[in-house]
């Protein structure tokens, strides 16, 4: 529509008129750029995300198991240990919790260690999530310090540790493939 036009019907004034499209224009705008940032600040692409990261060590961590028993790399030396960094706020963290619970029935007797690592709920939190759901898998929290150390761009965050402490694998996000490649990363390292 050309502005002179449109600002005739609406009273005449063209100055009015422009100012009013520009402040359209610009919220549009605005948000596209917002929702740029967030989709690039949690992208593996972004800076902190560290795609090298399988074959290097896994980051000193220790995770406060809600059932009272700590997970450090030293107490899982030998193991290998898929870690979910998750929170009870995280909708696709909370559309994973089946396929790990699937995943740790599946990979449990084989050694393999499963857990849910909370980001930033409380103890009380984790276990009333658990017990609600009937998940089998062990629960932390402290999650955040890990996430921290793997750089990790967002939740849900999986990583795969060998038994030599040395990350196999890193997934970002829940997606219909996590499964597959959580699953191959296991079995990479139960290889080994």
């Amino acid at each position: 529509m050309i502005p002179r036009a449109a600002a005739e019907r609406n009273g005449g004034d063209l100055a009015a008129y422009t100012r009013t499209v520009n402040v359209r224009s610009f919220i549009p705008a605005t948000a596209l750029l917002a929702i740029a940032g967030v989709v690039l600040a949690t992208s593996p692409d972004s800076p902190a995300f560290d795609p090298s990261a399988p074959g290097k060590a896994a980051p000193k961590f220790k995770l406060d198991g809600v059932d009272g028993k700590s997970f450090t790399n030293a107490s899982l030396k030998g193991k290998v240990v898929l870690v979910d960094l998750w929170a009870t706020w995280c909708g696709p963290c909370k559309q994973a919790a089946p396929t790990i619970d699937k995943l740790h029935a599946k990979y449990a007797k084989r050694g393999v260690v499963v857990i849910g690592a909370s980001t930033d709920d409380t103890k009380a939190e984790v276990l009333a999530y658990r017990k609600k759901h009937g998940y089998k898998y062990a629960f932390a929290t402290n999650g955040q310090a890990l996430a921290d150390g793997l750089q990790a761009p967002g939740i849900p965050f999986f990583v795969v540790i060998g038994k030599d402490g040395k990350i196999i694998a890193e997934e970002v996000g829940f997606s219909g493939e996590t499964e597959g490649i959580v699953a191959s990363a296991s079995d990479k390292g139960l290889k080994k």
